[in-house]
């Protein structure tokens, strides 16, 4: 059964010019331990997609379903408690918050959905050590390298158990070594949680370490085999 569907998935947003259509009636479904890229250049919907189906926006036509469940039907309180508890999400700028440290980043979202403290911590440094970081535990994130605060951004989506991580080209901002290595440790990482791990990006080499890719173009979603 697919965690999230979407069915006949429009997008637009208002213009001077008249209305943007961005996406143009897509279906597509997520189910467990999925690792798929969606690519396509800036500006073809890749980020609106991974939104909608994050449940972070909400569709001009069509419908998104969680656990079978049309999304739109949910409360604003019900679709908070999906994203904390259910979807990870990792960003090309990680917004790490600025004031707490690595160790911190990640106790705080496991404290919001009610996890006790001590394991939260354990959790945390398993997450760290994991991705070859736990030195850096008590470092804030302008103490650290950009590939180090993307490997924080990583455990933040891992931490609190999800079913399905969302990545909004999460290589973005690294060097090629350091893009290669964070898509190494995200097969590792997904593999062994049976994570479903959803990419945008428009680098086909990162597009690569994924089992289906996906373009979008002209608002639709094509599959390649």
């Amino acid at each position: 059964m697919a965690i999230i569907k979407c069915e006949n998935l429009h997008k637009s947003y208002p213009t001077q010019d008249g209305e943007l259509n961005v996406l143009r009636g897509i279906d597509f479904e997520i189910s467990n331990g999925d690792f798929i890229a969606i690519v396509g250049a800036s500006g073809v919907g890749k980020s609106t997609l991974l939104h909608l189906l994050g449940l972070l926006d909400m569709p001009s036509a069509g419908t998104v379903f969680f656990n079978e469940i049309p999304s739109n039907t949910f409360t604003d309180k019900k679709l908070a408690k999906i994203r904390a508890k259910t979807v990870g999400f990792v960003f090309q700028f990680h917004h790490l918050m600025p004031e707490f440290t690595a160790l911190e980043n990640l106790l705080i979202p496991q404290l919001i959905v009610g996890n006790d403290g001590v394991r939260a911590r354990k959790r945390a440094m398993e997450l760290l050590d994991a991705l070859g970081i736990s030195n850096r535990a008590k470092h804030f994130p302008s103490q650290l390298s950009g590939g180090e605060q993307q490997r924080v951004a990583l455990a933040r989506a891992f931490v609190n158990n999800p079913k399905i991580i969302l990545a909004d080209e999460p290589t973005g901002n690294l060097d090629d070594d350091n893009s290669h290595k964070f898509m190494q440790l995200v097969q590792s990482m997904r593999q062994q949680n049976n994570i479903a791990f959803i990419l945008a990006t428009h680098n086909m080499q990162m597009a690569k370490y994924t089992e289906h890719i996906f373009h979008i173009k002209n608002g639709k979603l094509f599959k390649d085999y």
